[in-house]
């Protein structure tokens, strides 16, 4: 994240909305970082820049000469010459961060409260197109009397492309065949003794990088969301486990392999959109029993992913926005029992400023699942919904049932300006029969909730404190029953 030094961040609103942003920082040992900023406060690390900077130590202290490329910024085609711009600097030993122009505490967001860039003239932009090709050599060693049937070396050999082209000053489309995600960072090891599933945040770059266009948040806790999209569905790891005696023995990979994936993502007007669409193909895994030959047994199907997402954005920090989502199963005899076939979500959101500092937000949102009897009587048993638990008479366990719906909904009024009292109040539910976790994720369906919270803070350095924050939190939640 930082290094315990000095930062200087130049931070630019190419489109002079208010509310996107790209940052180029650097430290004086020359260290580089980029971002994305997005909905006036959310930032995208996974954003990659092509730009360049130098520094210098002085007398004074130290200095950063920034080289940023008109291409490496996204704008209207017809520019008026103005852009947002600022200037921080990050002193780690003073824990303190110095801003032009101010950007107070005390208002919220951090893109609209940037400076302005006048009398520019970037032109037409030109059209960027970035090839990244890699190729991966790799040897099995198996040893020797494990098996005779298996040969005692096997090599293998992959191949891919990642693609990244400009369509528009605002629109990047981005592409990768058989992507290569051997060098991302390995997820924490976790011992999960619950009954429901371990989230994971995403770490793949071709994910991560403009993310902020797919979020359509249904949950948030200690700022981590999860919502209608959760791209680890994309490439995750197989779903169905091979049949296999006591005695027997089953080698599955550890996950699908994506075959292609291609996504649109920026601005078109007053809109931020973003298109992805991907395909990870049939999996199978090798199935041993004593005695007899080696066999194949299919373990996730080719699938096909689509998630379409777009927000309208008004110049005092409100929007209205949708997303869908598809995902469908080629699955075979075998798997069409434990997997659904088809699954499809949507919704809409809105966040409305009634003044700089009340909004009034919230989210409806659907989802519906098909497939055979058999996979739905399973979803109906998970940990998510429990439909067959004796204590409840408001849901009931049917195993004829070919489908599985519901929906989801919150409503909420915050105070998120001022500089001493902060609050939010809200309601939310998920129905008994909703569920997303295709392609997004929700932990638990028919709840009713009830929150409540309140901040009362000083900000300002005292000689008896740097700040204090008081919190005041309630909460309930029922079931549909």
């Amino acid at each position: 994240e930082h290094s315990p030094s000095d930062w200087i961040r130049v931070l630019i609103d190419s489109f002079n909305d208010r509310r996107t942003a790209y940052e180029f920082a650097v430290n004086p040992a020359g260290v580089k970082q980029d971002r994305y900023w997005f909905n006036d406060g959310n930032n995208d690390r996974g954003w990659d820049a092509v730009w360049d900077v130098a520094t210098s130590r002085t007398e004074q202290g130290w200095q950063a000469e920034f080289r940023i490329p008109f291409s490496q910024l996204r704008f209207p085609r017809q520019h008026d010459g103005r852009m947002g711009f600022a200037v921080m600097r990050e002193v780690a030993r003073l824990n303190e961060t110095s801003t032009w122009p101010l950007v107070a505490m005390s208002r919220v967001g951090i893109v609209s409260q940037f400076g302005q860039l006048t009398n520019l003239s970037p032109g037409a932009a030109p059209k960027r197109l970035e090839l990244v090709p890699y190729s991966v050599a790799r040897v099995t060693l198996n040893p020797a009397g494990d098996n005779p049937l298996v040969e005692g070396t096997d090599p293998d050999a992959v191949a891919g492309l990642d693609l990244k082209y400009a369509l528009t000053p605002g629109l990047t489309l981005t592409a990768t065949v058989n992507p290569d995600f051997g060098q991302v960072e390995a997820d924490p090891a976790v011992v999960n003794l619950s009954a429901f599933e371990t989230f994971f945040p995403e770490r793949r770059p071709f994910f991560v990088e403009g993310s902020g266009n797919f979020r359509f948040d249904l949950d948030c806790e200690d700022d981590s969301c999860t919502g209608l999209f959760y791209s680890r569905r994309i490439g995750r790891q197989p779903q169905v486990e091979a049949a296999v005696s006591e005695d027997g023995d089953v080698v599955a990979p550890p996950q699908t392999t994506i075959l292609g994936a291609s996504k649109l993502t920026g601005r078109v007007g007053q809109f931020s959109v973003g298109v992805l669409h991907a395909i990870t193909q049939e999996e199978r895994a090798d199935v041993r029993e004593p005695g007899v030959l080696d066999t194949r047994a299919t373990v996730e199907p080719l699938t096909s992913y689509t998630v379409v997402r777009a927000r309208r954005e008004f110049g005092n920090q409100s929007n209205v926005g949708f997303m869908m989502t598809a995902t469908n199963r080629a699955l075979s005899d075998t798997l069409r029992p434990t997997l659904a076939d088809q699954a499809y979500t949507g919704g809409v959101d809105v966040d409305f400023r009634l003044t700089p500092k009340y909004r009034v937000s919230g989210y409806w949102a659907g989802s519906t699942i098909h497939g055979a009897a058999d996979a739905i009587a399973s979803l109906q048993e998970n940990s998510r919904h429990y439909f067959q638990r004796p204590d409840a008479d408001h849901v009931e366990f049917d195993p004829s049932r070919t489908s599985l719906s519901g929906h989801a909904g919150q409503a909420a009024v915050d105070k998120i300006g001022g500089e001493r009292v902060r609050f939010r109040s809200g309601y939310s539910f998920k129905s008994p029969g909703f569920d997303i976790n295709d392609v997004g994720y929700v932990r638990l369906a028919d709840r009713r909730n009830v929150s409540n919270w309140m901040q009362v803070r000083y900000l300002t350095p005292t000689s008896w404190y740097r700040s204090v924050r008081v919190n005041f939190n309630q909460w309930a939640g029922w079931n549909y029953g």
